[in-house]
């Protein structure tokens, strides 16, 4: 069967149907629907909502230089048995022999010899004082940043099974996310997440949910959600990734006995997320 109309001389459209295929034709004669073609169709539609937190990795703490800090500025005070030459003056009771003559008044004659004389004296002179003092010294310093040790984790869930022979030609995969905790680092505070919260976006593939970068800009830490065909099975993977990172930021910690440590406070690489799935399982048929 044929069918075309016109309009003049000029044809706007046509449409054909020999031996079962369906053809249309724009004014150009070019055919923009042909049922000859495998055409596109929807077999089954799978919906599912997960939970799911990505575990913090290891932390411990790596220090990052020691120092002194100077006795003027660390209000460290030590006491020690010290001496020092000081000139002192004192007060001395001396009692001395001396010589003296005394004249008797009444006989008019005088007599010698030695008596002994004591009386009170100042005496000064340098002399080594000893005791124990409050000395100002310097103290201890100690810098500390935070370490993430290297970790890789999946985790695989079933969304659910397609009827037995389905076979789908390919899935298409619209999500919705929402990150109800982040992990963070103390570089750049929160993992960056390019997710909208809330909105549906096509995620067919690999999705990177979540990304934590070194202070050059290369990335240390990924995890990335991937949705694929097992068998007749849906399953949705979660996947951590991440090297052993070092923070760039350190944190000082002082002390008057000896170097501190295990002050510096530990990143929380944590994440929690929901995510509801719509999966969409397709086949070109003719």
């Amino acid at each position: 069967y044929r069918h075309a109309r016109h309009r003049g001389a000029d044809m706007t459209a046509s449409f054909e149907a020999v031996d079962n295929v369906i053809r249309v034709r724009d004014t150009n004669g070019a055919v923009v629907f042909d049922t000859g073609t495998p055409m596109p169709h929807i077999a089954q539609v799978i919906t599912a909502t997960l939970s799911h937190s990505f575990l913090a990795s290891a932390t411990s703490r790596v220090v990052r230089s020691l120092g002194q800090t100077p006795a003027v500025t660390s209000g460290c005070r030590e006491l020690q048995y010290i001496c020092n030459q000081e000139y002192i003056c004192r007060s001395v009771y001396v009692c001395r022999q001396e010589y003296q003559c005394t004249r008797d008044p009444w006989t008019g004659q005088t007599t010698c010899g030695f008596v002994t004389v004591c009386g009170n004296e100042q005496q000064c002179g340098y002399e080594n004082v000893c005791g124990n003092e409050w000395i100002d010294v310097a103290g201890y310093e100690t810098f500390e940043s935070a370490r993430v040790e290297a970790r890789e984790h999946a985790q695989t869930y079933t969304l659910g099974t397609l009827a037995a022979g389905t076979n789908p030609d390919f899935l298409l995969v619209l999500l919705t996310a929402s990150r109800t905790r982040a992990g963070s680092q103390q570089d750049y505070g929160s993992f960056i997440s390019a997710i909208p919260a809330g909105e549906t976006i096509c995620a067919n593939g690999s999705t990177v949910l979540e990304t934590a970068f070194q202070p050059n800009g290369d990335p240390w830490l990924s995890r990335i959600l991937s949705v694929f065909l097992e068998g007749d099975t849906v399953r949705a993977e979660f996947n951590h990734s991440n090297r052993q990172y070092t923070s760039a930021k350190a944190h000082s910690a002082t002390s008057c006995l000896s170097y501190p440590s295990g002050f510096a406070p530990r990143d929380d690489t944590r994440s929690d997320w929901t995510v509801s799935f719509e999966v969409y399982a397709g086949k070109f048929t003719i």
